[in-house]
């Protein structure tokens, strides 16, 4: 039989927590992470030998990943205090761990909740699967403040029989939780940089209701589907309502949109689609500092990404692409005196010679000047090896490309950031080749890949390899630019 720990965070939970408890006996450990509960929680976990550690409550991702890194068996049961574990579960987890650990890293748990006093078998909340059952060796949860989950790598299984949630005592008990998530969900949503207009606020309760009393059955069970269809049409009504309110609070100081900024070469007078003057460039820099942008960097945007840290209320991030050597003579210096961040994109077949393309000619960086600036200002990215176009290269050519482009950044000693700007921003045609693309892009560990779209970018990204740059042009006039930014 392979050891099982269950694992779980309380605060609290005294009326509800032996139920759970009593169904967890079979397992060869029970984890329990508190916060400082007051009642006869610890009391009661005590009792029936659960290892209970107080640990200050940051975030139900950051709490849950605590609780797993206690477990001493790598199959883990994540379990909430309100939870229970059915006879027929625990028969089904039983069989499956009797013999040897499966093939699988993970199962997915049918969870349903039970609500006064009846076991709602329509709607949305019956036989739910969620990713409970799992090894830490292949998994743990995110950082989410709420809504965590975990992440797994490796394949992962379906459970039959199910989890019982008694999740409210009361409908007293539901709104003080109802509370704390609403303010919880709307802190979220304001760091994420999600926004919801009035009309929204206004139509999303009755849409709510009907789809979830009529559309999905909730009629079915009756008066207590009733109360839950109309308490869960409340929920993100109430959500983004206390959205607002952070917004208004704050004076909504944030942009709707990340833009950012594609260069190429910079030049001491001579202006063309891919030169842009020294002179034209300060006049950017000011321009973005006056408005209040802030430049962040690619390390700054996959740590927004991974929900660890927020943006500034105006971010812009400034890329170049192809590391030409007067990016070195006239835009380092400037981004020094204007104190901005920037990504310079390297094709590395080519560094330290001259390029091939666009009339060809123009010389590139050398490892060592390259190396004399990286540091909080500039850090480097991925623009293939050989600057060939994406559009026209298969699966296989392009994962070549891709991991000698990281193969001669390693062996030159240069750090990079895990974000490739296509070659002419091209990517290929075919969806099947797209796929494979973007699947050897996660292998390689590739996180970000940069396109030309000339809009600025959602907060949430669609497909974080189909990030959108703004194309500025040498001989586009300030005004051109200013438009451009604004979109």
């Amino acid at each position: 039989m392979t050891n099982i720990s269950a694992v779980m965070i309380t605060l609290n939970e005294g009326k509800a927590i032996e139920r759970t408890l009593q169904a967890l006996q079979w397992c060869d450990e029970i984890i329990v992470i508190d916060s400082g509960s007051t009642d006869q929680t610890q009391e009661i976990c005590e009792r029936y030998g659960c290892t209970f550690i107080y640990r200050p409550f940051d975030g139900y991702g950051t709490q849950k990943h605590f609780a797993v890194a206690q477990a001493s068996h790598d199959w883990v049961l994540s379990i909430d205090a309100d939870e229970v574990v059915t006879p027929e579960l625990q028969q089904e987890i039983v069989s499956l761990f009797a013999s040897r650990s499966p093939d699988e890293k993970g199962f997915r748990v049918p969870i349903s909740l039970v609500f006064m006093g009846k076991l709602l078998r329509f709607g949305d909340v019956y036989k739910i699967p969620h990713l409970r059952l799992f090894n830490k060796k292949h998994g743990q949860f995110n950082s989410n403040t709420v809504h965590e989950g975990i992440v797994l790598q490796g394949k992962v299984g379906n459970l039959r029989q199910h989890m019982l949630h008694y999740s409210y005592e009361s409908t007293s008990d539901y709104f003080t939780k109802f509370n704390a998530y609403t303010t919880a969900g709307a802190n979220e949503l304001f760091k994420r940089r999600k926004q919801s207009g009035k009309l929204q606020v206004w139509t999303r309760l009755p849409l709510t209701f009907f789809k979830g009393f009529f559309l999905k059955g909730g009629i079915l069970d009756g008066y207590p589907g009733f109360v839950w269809a109309l308490f869960s049409a409340f929920y993100p009504v109430v959500k983004y309502i206390k959205l607002n309110e952070l917004y208004k609070k704050n004076g909504q100081p944030f942009t709707k949109g990340l833009p950012i900024l594609m260069y190429h070469k910079i030049s001491d007078g001579q202006a063309d689609s891919l030169t842009v003057p020294a002179e034209t460039l300060e006049k950017h820099l000011q321009h973005l500092q006056q408005q209040g942008y802030q430049s962040i960097s690619v390390k700054e945007l996959l740590a927004f990404i991974d929900n660890k840290q927020p943006l500034p209320p105006k971010p812009v991030l400034l890329t170049f692409d192809d590391a030409y050597l007067n990016n070195l003579t006239w835009a380092y210096p400037l981004l020094q005196k204007y104190h901005t961040k920037a990504v310079i994109f390297l094709p590395t077949a080519y560094i330290g010679n001259t390029n091939e393309w666009d009339g060809g000619g123009e010389p590139l960086m050398s490892y060592p000047q390259l190396k004399s600036i990286a540091g909080n200002l500039i850090e480097f990215g991925l623009h293939s090896h050989t600057h060939q176009n994406y559009k026209h290269l298969s699966a296989a050519q392009i994962a070549e490309d891709v991991q000698m482009c990281q193969k001669a950044l390693t062996d030159n000693e240069l750090s990079y950031v895990a974000a490739l700007a296509y070659p002419y921003g091209g990517r290929p045609k075919k969806q099947a080749i797209l796929n494979e693309m973007r699947q050897i892009f996660k292998q390689d560990g590739v996180r970000l890949a940069f396109r030309i779209g000339n809009k600025s970018n959602p907060f949430s990204f669609k497909s974080p390899y189909e990030i959108k740059r703004i194309d500025i042009r040498g001989t586009d006039s300030f005004r051109e630019f200013t438009l451009k930014l604004k979109k």
